[in-house]
C-alpha cells in the first residue's frame, strides 16, 4: 500500500512481492490473523522454505494451502531460502495495482481504525551473560503462543556475541564477532502469551 501512494508511484517501481512460508510450521488454521494471511495473499512469489525438514506429503499439503490463499503466486521450494536471484529480482512480477486497486484509506496518527492483528511482542535487554543450561530450559518451556524470536546474546567465557533466531521450536545460535552488542537483546513475537512471566523467566537466565 505504501508503494501505491501518489508520492511514490512516479519514483519507485514495485517489481514483485515475496513472502516466505515455513514448510515445517505452516498452519493456516493455527490462528485467525489477517496480517499473516495477507502476507500470502499479496505475494507474487512464495518461497516455501525448510523443505529439507519435512516429507513430500507435508510439502504438498503446504503448497495446496498456499494455493488456496493465493492461486496466482509462484511457489519456489527452498532450503535456507537459497534461490537464484534471477528468479526473484527484476522479474516484473507484481500485479498489486490491478489485483488490489488503489488504497481506499490511508491511516495516520488520528485514524480510529484498530491495527491490532492479534500479535504481541516483548523486548528484553539484560546486562551480563546468559547461562546456556538455564536458557535451554527456558526455550523448552516457551508457551505455544510464541512463534518467533531473534536478537543477540552473550555466553559465559566467550567474548563474541551470538545471533539468536527461533522459529516455532527450532532455534539457532551463531557466533557474530562483527556485532557490537555489549548486552543481551532479544525480541519474542506471538499471540496470547504472558509477557511478564516470559520476561521473569528470561531474567532468571542472566549471569551477572
Amino acid at each position: 500500500m505504501t508503494f501505491a501512494r501518489p508520492e511514490f508511484r512516479e519514483r519507485l517501481r514495485l517489481d514483485s512481492i515475496l513472502a516466505v512460508a515455513d514448510a515445517a510450521h505452516f498452519a493456516p488454521d493455527r490462528f485467525d490473523d489477517p496480517a499473516a494471511r495477507n502476507q500470502i495473499r499479496y505475494a507474487d512469489c512464495v518461497l516455501l522454505n525448510k523443505c529439507d525438514l519435512v516429507d513430500e506429503k507435508t510439502t504438498d499439503a503446504v503448497r495446496a494451502a498456499i494455493k488456496a490463499l493465493n492461486p496466482h503466486a509462484r511457489i519456489l521450494q527452498t532450503v535456507s531460502c537459497e534461490v537464484p536471484l534471477a528468479l526473484v529480482l527484476g522479474i516484473g512480477g507484481s500485479h498489486f495495482d490491478t489485483a488490489h486497486g488503489e488504497p481506499g484509506h490511508e491511516c495516520g496518527p488520528s485514524c480510529g481504525h484498530s491495527h491490532e492483528h492479534g500479535f504481541s511482542s516483548v523486548s528484553f535487554t539484560g546486562e551480563g551473560t546468559i547461562d546456556p543450561d538455564r536458557f535451554q530450559r527456558f526455550l523448552e518451556g516457551l508457551p505455544d503462543g510464541v512463534f518467533r524470536a531473534k536478537g543477540f546474546l552473550r555466553l559465559p567465557e566467550n567474548p563474541a556475541p551470538f545471533t539468536f533466531h527461533l522459529v516455532g521450536r527450532r532455534f539457532t545460535l551463531e557466533e557474530t564477532p562483527a556485532a557490537r552488542e555489549s548486552s543481551c537483546r532479544l525480541v519474542f513475537i506471538g499471540t496470547r502469551f504472558d509477557r511478564e512471566s516470559l520476561l521473569r523467566d528470561l531474567r532468571s537466565c542472566l549471569v551477572h
